[in-house]
């Protein structure tokens, strides 16, 4: 060993000319009032901030605290973010390579923020009860800023908005996000889509830009995307207004020339594309609408959201152009459900169904959102989300027009029983309404069955102008660590639901329960907790037919959302 004491101070050499430190790490910074990091500044330490607003333009390394105040992340976080009594707003460019936690606010992403780790929301209570081993709280109870709002004598403090505040900030991430890459109302998800109607689809948003006039602000936006295989050109313009930053409303017009599912609710867009380009599975159906609409969005408060829009738009047929995928064997993509034509029958003297044509529509939805924790992973709490829609059918070229109502009830619940396990319950209803001698165009009507529904039937096995279904889930390892498992998630799951056909001309709220449910029982493990990657079981527990067998059914889920 003593021919190697050369060694010492040549480290010690080498690590005064890079620069590094041998010291421990330096204690937090601790500020009060607004604090800024400008671009191009890069804070070595954790931080801080007390009764402010924190924005981040340039770089932190280390971990960050704000109390009374929200946190603005244009820059970049090299730890996780907490907001006590404030929001974490993660905006264009802005990324936080840890966790995203909000006490009493909320976790705004905007444009392409990115967060590395979870996203949580919860309440104070919630705060208390997380044990040591959660690095937030531990961080949080740490700072010491707990003690000081105790000191204070105030259990919530006032979240009302100043109207000094720089709208720059303030409306660039916005309560909801200008232009959303989603298949229910927006253009398609993602630069890259994948599916057997269009082919490989590269698209994007292509400009944003936000003006502020002082007392409000306005979004203007556009993006456009082409697919390969089927040669259709898409698009999507739009404008938006924003008021009042306390109790904000949007108002918003758009044009748009898309692709259109309503099938995202099974699972998500992201999720589809892989399956369909890996597995030579598309779950989804599509038909092409283009057109304009008009809406307005209102947040009263932080977990409530109203909303009501008008659209005038044609929609039409896809037909299946491709194929391939990179595995998938001899298995072939399944037709896409077809949209049909005006057909005028002189025997019966009534009108087949025109799928295809002209739709204007009036739409209305409230939201209600109770939940706490993660937005993708809430630990306990419910949501709610309604849709009323009046609309009115014109097929293409002839036929009389006709008109239509639906409704639609979503409601998710959930209940952490433990540190290790919760409940999840799902339920969905819908219903529809149509004039005599009409039916519900084909796109627009309920089905039930396989993947992310009833699982272990057949996919859209089940069809009609009433929908029921309930999941229940309970998942131990819920957050990743299981007793047994490690890191691994054991889920077992309860489906029961049908969609069936009612009366046409029934009220839109009756014949809502089905006389014979279909129902199945079934298991998942996820390898990296709940929410990752997923290999579920399902067997379902009535037959359709007599001769029906009730076999097991396998799912892989790339990316599961409840």
């Amino acid at each position: 060993m003593k021919n190697r004491c050369w060694a010492v101070p040549i480290v010690i050499l080498v690590v005064a000319m890079t620069g590094l430190s041998v010291d421990a790490q330096e204690d937090p910074r601790r500020v009060r009032g607004d604090y800024r990091v400008d671009s191009g500044d890069i804070l070595n330490r954790d931080l801080i901030v007390e009764n402010g607003t924190l924005t981040v333009d340039g770089e932190i390394r280390g971990w960050v605290v704000v109390s009374d105040g929200d946190a603005f992340i244009r820059g970049t976080v090299q730890g996780l973010v907490v907001a006590i009594y404030g929001d974490v707003i993660v905006l264009n460019s802005g990324l936080v390579q840890g966790d995203a936690v909000s006490i009493e606010g909320d976790v705004v992403m905007r444009g392409s923020g990115v967060v590395t780790g979870s996203k949580w929301t919860t309440t104070r209570q919630g705060l208390e009860r997380q044990g040591r081993e959660v690095d937030w709280a531990r961080i949080v109870r740490q700072s010491g800023v707990l003690s000081d709002l105790r000191e204070g004598g105030r259990e919530k403090p006032s979240r009302g908005r100043d109207w000094g505040v720089d709208w720059t900030d303030k409306w660039d991430y916005g309560r909801w996000t200008s232009y959303q890459f989603a298949y229910t109302g927006d253009f398609p998800l993602g630069w890259f889509c994948y599916n057997r109607v269009d082919g490989m689809t590269i698209q994007g948003e292509i400009f944003n830009s936000q003006f502020d006039w002082g007392s409000a602000a306005t979004s203007f936006y556009g993006g456009a995307g082409y697919a390969f295989a089927s040669k259709e050109f898409y698009y999507r313009l739009g404008l938006n207004r924003y008021f009042f930053p306390g109790t904000p409303i949007e108002i918003g017009i758009a044009m748009f020339r898309q692709l259109e599912t309503e099938d995202a609710w099974y699972i998500t867009p992201n999720e589809n594309d892989v399956n369909a380009l890996l597995a030579r599975y598309d779950w989804y159906d599509y038909y092409r609408v283009e057109g304009m609409q008009a809406h307005l969005r209102f947040k009263p408060v932080r977990w409530v959201q109203l909303g009501v829009r008008y659209s005038q738009d044609n929609e039409s047929a896809a037909e299946k152009v491709t194929n391939w995928s990179i595995f998938g064997g001899e298995r072939i993509f399944r037709e896409n459900k077809w949209l049909t034509g005006y057909d005028h029958d002189p025997l019966l003297n009534q009108y087949a169904v025109a799928d295809e044509g002209e739709i204007k529509r009036l739409i209305y939805t409230v939201g209600l959102d109770l939940t706490s924790g993660s937005h993708q992973r809430p630990s306990r709490g419910v949501e709610i989300n309604a849709t009323i829609e009046k609309a009115e059918h014109q097929g293409i070229g002839f036929g009389d027009p006709f008109t239509y109502e639906r409704m639609l009830l979503e409601l998710e619940a959930y209940q952490r029983l433990s540190r290790i396990d919760h409940l999840a319950l799902r339920v969905r209803v819908g219903s529809s309404t149509v004039e005599p001698a009409f039916t519900i165009p084909v796109q627009h009507m309920y089905y039930l069955g396989g993947v992310g529904s009833l699982r272990g039937y057949e996919f859209k096995q089940f069809t009609g102008n009433r929908l029921f279904l309930g999941t229940l889930e309970y998942t131990l390892g819920a957050d990743g660590r299981s007793p047994f498992f490690g890191d691994w998630a054991l889920t077992f799951f309860y489906d029961y639901g049908l969609a069936w056909n009612a009366d046409p001309e029934a009220e839109i709220d009756a014949e809502l329960t089905p006389e014979e449910p279909m129902r199945s029982i079934g298991a998942a493990v996820a390898p990296f907790g709940w929410g990752g990657l997923r290999i579920e079981v399902a067997k379902p527990l009535d037959s359709v037919h007599d001769t029906d067998e009730k076999d097991l059914t396998y799912y892989i889920r790339w990316s599961f959302d409840f």
